[in-house]
């Protein structure tokens, strides 16, 4: 959790890309040069799926927008992929808010803290070398954004 803790927000997608993809999901990291519609990863099983907004932070606990903006960019993954039922899901290296816990709550959010992420990296490690092969797969689609 130290390395994840010093990720920026990029990596903290890329690893949590990872993450999910050892958990049998396979996953993608949403196109930057349109924008993300809300969504930074999206991780497919069969007909199911889930819907990832990551949020890393330094040392705060991290507020609703997650939960907001997971929420809003629902509609359009769940029409480009029709027929995957969908779960949303918030993700952060530290904790929610209150107010982000009550929203997730009410829009339906799965709020992954940061004793669950330690939780799931337990489970599947990574090593830096995958992470590193990631890292390196997914940077062109945000330097071609530049």
């Amino acid at each position: 959790m130290d390395d994840v803790d010093r990720m920026d927000g990029f990596s903290f997608e890329v690893f949590c890309c990872v993450l999910w993809a050892k958990r049998k999901y396979q996953t993608t990291v949403t196109n930057k040069r349109g924008g993300d519609g809300g969504i930074d990863v999206v991780a497919l099983k069969g007909k199911e799926g889930e819907l990832l907004q990551c949020k890393s932070s330094i040392n705060a606990d991290v507020g609703w927008d997650a939960i907001k903006e997971v929420t809003a960019g629902a509609a359009k993954y769940q029409a480009r992929f029709a027929g995957t039922l969908f779960r949303k899901v918030a993700v952060t290296n530290q904790a929610f808010t209150k107010g982000a816990v009550s929203q997730g709550q009410a829009n339906s959010v799965e709020l992954v803290t940061r004793d669950r992420l330690a939780e799931l990296l337990g489970a599947n490690p990574i090593t830096n070398y995958e992470f590193d092969e990631a890292l390196l797969e997914w940077m062109p689609v945000v330097q071609e954004a530049a």
